[in-house]
């Protein structure tokens, strides 16, 4: 490659904005300096458009560097580089944990839950008895679900589904029974049919709202720490230029953010911002949709199969920006459709505006639905308000034949940290065309007093009739297990009072009971029983009120089937997992650190109450196992689809060990710090055991018949071990003499 005419090559000291000096090859020409394209980079500086090339390297001049200046020093060979920050590329920190887990394999299993009562009133000698059922199965293409009611002889199907999730894109399929969508203003209704809905619980780390962000600059390498009310969110180094933290985690409501920024001459520079957050905002760019096509589900839980007309309904939700939500919704079925659209803004950090506008046709004509609602959060301090009118002929799903209410709002506003405890009022109102209206007004103040106990008191007073009732109560903690609770009401010429202690069911098995006794309107008392085991729980209760006694009994539990095992189970509402512990009986299992169960004489058991989705961490204690056993880990990830089961198991071995003494041929104990391995087969040479003072020495894995030698500075032997056939899993062998090999 030809050199540049009048270049000179010289190697130079850089330093940009005072930081730290670096040594680079420079060009000079015509009193024009230019730096590598590889140097720039690495100085973070802009690359021009076009440049020069020598000895096969691009080079770029400095002048052509929009807002930079520089310095050189011939005689020192130092070159100073003053550049603004905004020149340096963009440094990006996302402080929001989103993360997807990948779900542990599931194979294919059922279970079956119940919960089983029997009563007796002995005022009018009646007695009755009923059952709750639940029967699932899953397989990798979902779960599938169906319940049952039964009572006086009466079966009635509840809900019979099948559920298939795709969490990487946050979307599930329900074939069968299910809810419908909606938005603010419109009605949920039973259907039986298919929806495809957006599911954000499928990626728990997952947040859909709009978080806040701060932005800054930084001549010179700089230490930055966020705080969000005066609580720090986090801490990083970054490079000169301009940088941004994205999705600060903050809570919902107003707050305020403060940025700290130290740089490396020492200079600190503090920014305080604003914010506010509500999950009513979507985040830009993010949808959220319910899709649902069915039949009218009628008189659910007095018939089984009760189908009304067709039915249709669809809500989506778009974050068009940072401060603005869109929604539309429409429903339509035989002889009705009704539609609407409405929006969120977020008013600059006065809080949240929503508003909705809807219509519908049906034979009754054509109605309108208007709403407005706002609201306002932070630390200390919350109110909110919304009303929302409809004509006479507005119609929707679920209202049947009623007319929908003239007019209804709300209005609420609650006290925190102001004052000690807390202090909520709100104001109730409805409209009912065709009944009485409603109006109501409640006030609550809790307190929660150090060393002694919750307080709580509050106020309901009718409007229109007059009525206002009083409430008080008093709870406080006694150990970890139990509580004593007293409260009273009084009123419109009414008074009752109640005073009992309790103890609450521990996470695992155990007891837990509750033993009450009341004045007025609830004198009596009220007793009831739990026990909670591995196989479920139990309970009895005995009412005694106003002088006319009841009895309760009732079970509730499981039944699961997973890898050809049949299980009787506590009642399981959630995932779960089956996990085998291979030939150890009565090992505790503990899920995030809580003992749960423990496994059977072949060494399984059913953790129940898995989080869907989610990382859920079951774990042996290490000084639960014996001598004769080895673990690879102690701790296995458990993350189950929507109430499904996975299997987990514990890679365990039996493992023989002993205790004996090593001597030299002339009967000497082999040196302390001696190392012993085995000889022959597939693990040899691969673990050494080291001998202890006089020849002791520990060793395990070993076989009937071993050969094992034993080596140290300046000598080495080897000798046999032949383990005999007893119970004791750590027996001592005595001593072996041990031959050296020449």
């Amino acid at each position: 490659m030809p050199a540049v005419p009048g270049a000179q090559l010289a190697f130079l000291a850089v330093n940009v904005n005072s930081g730290t000096d670096m040594l680079v090859r420079a060009l000079r020409r015509e009193s024009r300096l230019y730096l590598s394209g590889a140097d720039l980079e690495h100085l973070r500086l802009p690359v021009p458009a076009h440049g020069l090339e020598y000895e096969g390297e691009r080079y770029y001049c400095l002048a052509d560097i929009h807002d930079l200046a520089y310095h050189l020093d011939p005689r020192r060979q130092q070159l100073q580089i003053r550049v603004d920050g905004a020149q340096f590329p963009h440094t990006r920190f996302d402080l929001a944990q989103e993360y997807m887990q990948p779900a542990t394999d599931t194979g294919w299993g059922a279970f079956l839950n119940y919960d089983l009562f029997g009563e007796h009133d002995a005022d009018v000698m009646q007695t009755r008895s009923g059952a709750f059922l639940e029967a699932g199965v899953f397989n990798r293409l979902g779960v599938g679900l169906n319940t049952l009611l039964v009572q006086e002889g009466d079966v009635i199907r509840l809900d019979t589904s099948w559920t298939h999730d795709w969490p990487g894109a946050r979307r599930s399929l329900r074939l069968g029974d299910t809810l419908s969508g909606g938005v603010q203003w419109s009605r949920r209704v039973r259907l039986t049919g298919v929806q495809l809905a957006t599911n954000f619980a499928l990626q728990p780390g997952f947040i859909s709202h709009t978080l806040p962000s701060m932005y800054g600059q930084t001549d010179v390498p700089a230490n930055v720490d966020i705080y969000v009310n005066e609580a720090l969110r986090a801490t990083r180094e970054v490079p000169a230029g301009p940088f941004s933290f994205n999705d600060i985690p903050t809570l919902n409501g107003s707050g305020e953010m403060s940025m700290v920024v130290r740089d490396m001459l020492g200079r600190e520079t503090r920014v305080l911002v604003p914010y506010y957050t509500a999950p009513e905002l979507l985040r830009p760019g993010l949808a959220d949709y319910n899709l649902s096509l069915g039949l009218l589900r009628q008189s659910y839980g007095e018939r089984s199969n009760d189908f009304g007309s067709v039915l249709a309904a669809a809500s989506y939700r778009y974050g068009i920006n940072r401060r603005t939500t869109g929604e539309t919704y429409g429903e339509a079925s035989r002889r009705q459709v009704a539609a609407g659209f409405g929006a969120a803004w977020l008013l600059s950090g006065a809080g949240i505006l929503e508003a909705s506008l809807a219509g519908s046709r049906s034979p009754q004509g054509t109605g309108y639905l208007g709403r407005i609602g706002i609201q306002h959060t932070d630390p200390y301090f919350s109110i909110g308000a919304h009303m929302q009118q409809a004509t006479p002929n507005f119609t929707q799903l679920g209202l049947g034949t009623m007319p929908a209410a003239r007019s209804s709002g709300q209005f609420h506003v609650g006290l925190t940290g102001l004052l000690p405890g807390s202090l909520t009022f709100s104001l109730t109102h409805e409209d009912r065309r065709n009944d009485s209206d409603v109006d109501l007004v409640s006030a609550a103040y809790n307190l929660n007093v150090h060393g002694l106990g919750y307080f709580a008191v509050d106020a309901l007073r009718d409007l229109n009739g007059d009525d206002t009732v009083f409430g008080i109560q008093f709870t406080r903690r006694l150990g970890r297990e139990h509580s004593v609770n007293a409260h009273t009401r009084f009123g419109n010429g009414h008074e009752s009072g109640r005073l009992g202690v309790q103890r609450n069911l521990p996470r695992g098995t155990g007891i837990g009971y509750r033993l009450s006794a009341g004045t007025g309107s609830q004198e009596g008392i009220d007793a009831e029983f739990q026990q909670r085991h591995r196989y479920g729980s139990y309970n009895a209760r005995f009412t005694r009120v106003n002088g006319a006694d009841a009895y309760r009994l009732g079970a509730t539990g499981g039944l699961s089937w997973m890898q050809g095992h049949l299980f009787a189970t506590p009642r399981l509402e959630e995932s779960f997992a089956l996990v085998e512990v291979p030939g150890l009986p009565a090992v505790t299992l503990y899920h995030d650190n809580q003992p749960i169960t423990q496994t059977d004489g072949s060494g399984l058991a059913v953790i129940p109450r898995l989080r869907a989705y989610e990382e859920n961490r079951i774990q042996i204690q290490p000084t639960a196992l014996g001598l004769d056993t080895r673990i690879e880990r102690y701790r296995l990830k458990a993350v189950p689809g929507y109430r499904a089961g996975v299997y987990l198991r514990f890679p365990v071995r039996q493992v023989r060990s002993a205790l004996l003494r090593v001597v030299d041929e002339q009967g000497r104990p082999l040196p302390a710090g001696a190392r012993v391995e085995r000889v022959g087969g597939v693990d040899a040479g691969l673990e050494t055991f080291p001998v202890a003072m006089d020849g002791e020495l520990f060793i395990s894995d070993l076989d009937t018949d071993n050969t094992l030698r034993a080596y140290w500075s300046g000598g080495s032997c080897e000798f046999r071990v032949t383990l005999p056939e007893q119970d004791n899993p750590l027996p001592d062998l005595g001593e072996f003499r041990c031959v050296s090999r020449h």
